[in-house]
């Protein structure tokens, strides 16, 4: 179980992008939806221990993900790919999803012996010698999903996976999200699509709170009367951002 207790987060003294967060993550998986600049990103560089939190904590079962102590445990047992994976385009697909397992504390022999199972159960088996830079963008996603997933950390983290992919990409990354990455998976997004295929728990952030923490049917409650040719899960997301006082874009 991985929760966040009465979290608050900001880049300065005064400027808050949320506070008092609270939110339990455990089996299945999790969808953060909000509009592009809600935070998602923030929240998440934060569950994950790249933020310290200007206020609360975020818990590991009993564990303070910020104690120093816990540091390298945090890192094998939280998956993280963010929003742009970054790599050598020398690098191999092999070597990228070794390396990245490597900088989150797995020993060498773990990552041995678990990257022949990785690369398989994200379909890159038969690109593993080719390099980074001469694979898709969707091929680089799933290298992306394969090096947060090696290890079988407890919870696996994801910035907008979908982001940035042709529509047969975004289909099999949300296959591969649904096959189940690990025990917790918890995404942001901003894509309406990703909620309504991925039928997960749904919390929508708007104005550094969060405004809904249900399922799809919940969301699709939210929606007005008129749908002015949006879908209930949109009409709903629409009415709950306009309600939170932010501006839809």
């Amino acid at each position: 179980m991985l929760t966040c207790n009465n979290l608050a987060q900001g880049y300065s003294a005064r400027t808050a992008v949320f506070a008092d967060i609270c939110l339990s993550c455990g089996r299945g998986i999790t969808v953060l939806l909000g509009q592009n600049g809600a935070g998602k990103t923030t929240l998440l560089r934060t569950i994950v221990g790249q933020l310290k939190p200007r206020g609360g904590n975020v818990m590991l079962g009993e564990h303070d993900v910020y104690d120093r102590s816990f540091a390298r445990e945090r890192s094998r047992r939280i998956g993280y790919l963010p929003q742009r994976v970054t790599f050598d385009p020398r690098m191999k697909v092999r070597e990228f999803v070794g390396y990245i397992g490597w900088m989150r504390s797995l020993a060498k022999a773990e990552v041995a012996r678990d990257i022949d199972r990785v690369l398989s159960e994200l379909a890159l088996t038969d690109l593993a010698e080719k390099k980074m830079g001469e694979v898709s963008g969707g091929q680089v996603q799933r290298a992306g999903l394969a090096a947060a997933t090696i290890g079988s950390p407890d919870v696996v983290v994801l910035d907008e996976p979908t982001v940035g992919l042709d529509p047969v990409q975004r289909v099999e990354v949300r296959r591969l999200i649904s096959a189940g990455l690990a025990p917790t998976t918890i995404l942001s997004t901003h894509l309406i699509e990703d909620v309504v295929h991925l039928s997960p728990r749904v919390i929508v952030l708007a104005g550094g709170e969060i405004a809904l923490d249900g399922s799809v049917a919940d969301l699709e409650a939210c929606a007005d009367g008129s749908l002015d040719g949006m879908s209930r899960a949109e009409s709903g997301f629409a009415r709950l951002v306009s309600q939170s006082g932010v501006v839809a874009s």
